[in-house]
């Protein structure tokens, strides 16, 4: 079966220096994404960049992510192309957006 896992934190930019997050390390969907991969299937974790859990260790797919526009992104271009059967979306994702970005 083909489970995808989201894991970690997202964050948004402020500015090019400054941006909002969250504490998140990633542990529980790293450990998912183990234990699902240990009983045969294939797994695709998308994993913040920021995660400060270790990865996945188990034969497990990872796609890096920064911010939850990216994540989404991600989601939306595996869906297009193959079917899915379950999706744990475990990720913290940030709250806020910045209205207008200070680039």
């Amino acid at each position: 079966m083909r489970i995808v896992i989201t894991s970690g934190p997202s964050y948004e930019p402020i500015d090019h220096v400054r941006r909002l997050t969250n504490f998140s390390t990633g542990e529980l969907g790293t450990l998912l994404a183990e234990v699902f991969a240990a009983a045969g299937h294939q797994v695709v974790c998308f994993r913040g960049e920021t995660s400060t859990f270790p990865p996945p260790l188990a034969p497990v797919e990872v796609f890096p992510f920064k911010t939850n526009a990216d994540l989404e992104a991600g989601l939306r271009r595996l869906l297009l192309k193959e079917e899915v059967a379950i999706v744990f979306h475990v990720a913290a994702l940030c709250d806020f957006r910045v209205k207008k970005n200070r680039r």
